[in-house]
């Protein structure tokens, strides 16, 4: 007998979860019940009025005449004849079914393959990882910061920048605001408390 028929069948400790006589489960409790309320209503909220209330507006709309300066003008199917009829629509259409007909399954083949790869252990996979991984930390010269300051890079991961000893002996660098490539080191790591 596995360990979840023999815990339906005897019920939890404390006697919670026992089965009844003609019963499927143990009856839900109404303290959590409301508690479900409580937390699903502001998801109910949002789901009413940023989702679904745009889009009945957004469909009742196609069917009219309308901009901003006038109220709308029921006009039924003719937006709908009248884009079909468009260029641009067949146009993109092409691009939006070329793309995900022939872009995304490229792209995940490749990621596949990518990942197979990586996964068997391959000489130099340490020297990948660590190239990948260095790219978010050096920050390009337009992204550079002042001296000692740190920059949040992707996924909680930071690059924090000083002065280099080479900067220091000479002064730092003569335009004023302006760092030369040599004049600071950077370091990435993850961001937070040591």
């Amino acid at each position: 007998m596995s360990a979840v028929e023999e815990i339906t069948r005897k019920g939890l400790p404390g006697g919670r979860g026992k089965r009844a006589a003609g019963r499927q489960g143990p009856r839900p409790d109404r303290r959590d019940n409301k508690a479900a309320a409580v937390f699903l209503a502001p998801w109910i909220v949002g789901l009413v009025v940023i989702t679904l209330g745009p889009m009945l507006m957004s469909l009742y709309l196609s069917f009219t005449d309308y901009n901003l300066m006038r109220s709308p003008d029921w006009i039924g199917l003719e937006n709908f004849s009248r884009m079909l009829e468009d260029a641009r629509l067949h146009n993109s259409l092409k691009v939006t079914f070329t793309y995900v007909f022939v872009g995304v399954p490229l792209q995940l083949a490749l990621a596949l393959a990518i990942a197979m790869v990586l996964d068997r252990g391959l000489r130099g996979l340490a020297f990948y990882r660590s190239v990948f991984y260095l790219r978010p930390c050096s920050a390009p010269p337009w992204r550079s910061r002042s001296c000692g300051s740190s920059s949040s890079g992707p996924a909680g991961w930071s690059t924090r920048c000083w002065p280099s000893s080479a900067s220091r002996a000479s002064g730092g660098s003569r335009t004023p605001g302006r760092r030369s490539a040599a004049s600071s080191c950077c370091t990435c790591g993850p961001s937070g408390p040591r």
